[in-house]
């Protein structure tokens, strides 16, 4: 804004106001020059807190998220591993409480047991049965590992119905069977049991070869 020159030359009174009326006018535009500045001096702070504030609060989504994914995670893979857990104790011990019969095949580690036969014979002539009666097991051992193991006659015991343990019975010349078996090769052999006279026996197997000390059950049925 330009002063006139002659309102100033030819009115000294009238541009002496006229000066002081323009002072106050500049004084008034900077003044609100300065505070537009500082107006958007506090503009560009209050948006700057408050997207710092989202970007923050995304944050905390985020890693709450994120936490709460990886705790589930945990959780699921905890849950798996109980349920796995759960699974193969009771596969074993389904395995354990199974009933075996005579003519079937157990896999007992690397050997496949199978009892072939149950009979009853006369005890020998110089060797009674104190009993009275002789319960004669034909077995068959394969050894399908590939180091020996070792089955001998020990490993069976046989109950009565009364979960009474059986003597076993040595007055045979042939011999109860007692074998180290080597890789891929089986035996054949028997086991014999001094017996009160009854139609069904419970046979349990207990391989020495295993750590586990597992037992298993044969229901026995002589022919």
């Amino acid at each position: 804004m330009e002063t006139p020159l002659y309102f100033m030359n030819y009115c000294p009174y009238n541009g002496t106001l006229y000066l002081l009326y323009y002072k106050q006018i500049l004084k008034r535009r900077s003044q609100k020059m300065l505070n537009v500045k500082i107006f958007k001096k506090y503009l560009f702070i209050g948006i700057l807190l408050v997207t710092m504030g989202l970007l923050g609060a995304c944050g905390e989504d985020t890693n709450s998220e994120d936490n709460s994914s990886k705790e589930s995670s945990t959780e699921n893979n905890e849950t798996n591993e109980n349920q796995e857990d759960s699974n193969d104790e009771n596969e074993s011990k389904k395995s354990e409480d199974k009933v075996y019969k005579v003519g079937d095949t157990v896999k007992v580690g690397n050997v496949e047991l199978t009892v072939n036969s149950a009979s009853f014979s006369e005890p020998a002539e110089y060797s009674e049965s104190k009993n009275g009666k002789v319960l004669t097991l034909d077995v068959t051992a394969k050894n399908t590992g590939d180091d020996q193991v070792f089955i001998d006659n020990t490993e069976f015991a046989i109950y009565d119905n009364n979960g009474n343990k059986q003597d076993d019975y040595y007055g045979y010349d042939d011999m109860a069977i007692s074998e180290q078996i080597n890789s891929g090769k089986q035996v054949q052999g028997k086991v014999y049991f001094d017996v009160v006279n009854q139609d069904s026996y419970e046979m349990i197997y207990t391989p020495s070869f295993s750590w586990d000390s597992k037992e298993y059950i044969f229901e026995i049925i002589p022919k």
